[in-house]
């Protein structure tokens, strides 16, 4: 799976994001940004690393022995509106998390 999209603002940075199993690699060098808002689809055959792709988003892929990701995964908590939906009223708290952007994956993988 290869991916290359980026957004000027996004919610969530991908980049260089790979995930091998027992040396064989699913998802080679995918960077992808994710916008703040609207509904994104991933689209791929039966085994192109769809799966393998989004569980590294949360992590999920350590849970396999074998199993290696490196790469970034940014998270970009906040935004425009402080980090509240556009329809929530003021004084809602803002979305959890760091104050800034939040590597998921630590300065150099897990």
């Amino acid at each position: 799976m290869e991916l290359n999209i980026h957004d000027p603002e996004p919610g969530l940075r991908v980049t260089g994001l790979c995930v091998s199993f027992h040396g064989r690699p699913a998802v080679k060098d995918a960077s992808l940004d994710l916008p703040r808002t609207g509904v994104t689809v991933l689209l791929g055959r039966s085994g192109s690393g769809k799966t393998t792709f989004l569980r590294a988003l949360n992590r999920l892929n350590e849970c396999f022995p074998g199993c290696e990701t490196t790469g970034s995964i940014v998270l970009y908590p906040g935004g425009p509106d402080g980090g509240r939906h556009a329809d929530s009223p003021p004084g809602t708290p803002d979305v959890p998390g760091p104050d800034g952007p939040c590597d998921v994956l630590g300065p150099s993988g897990p």
